[in-house]
């Protein structure tokens, strides 16, 4: 919606970098700090749940892993 003109978007950086580089999106100034998210998975027990269930587990595990900030700030365009 942000790239269509429709409004203002949090997206990490190196998920819009070539629309940054080309000038669809810019990124805007701000000190709105924004809480760390919170993610869940949920799905239907059965029994060939056992793909959806391990990269369940895999996704929570390198979540609870990752201390760093993956995505460094770059300096806003105006």
């Amino acid at each position: 919606m942000a790239v269509e003109g429709l409004g203002v978007a949090v997206i990490p950086t190196s998920i819009v970098e070539n629309e940054l580089a080309d000038g669809r999106l810019q990124l805007l100034a701000t000190e709105l700090k924004i809480p760390p998210l919170t993610f869940s998975a949920s799905w239907l027990a059965s029994p060939d749940t056992l793909a959806v269930e391990l990269v369940a587990d895999l996704a929570a595990r390198i979540a609870s892993e990752t201390t760093a900030i993956v995505d460094a700030p770059r300096r806003a365009r105006h």
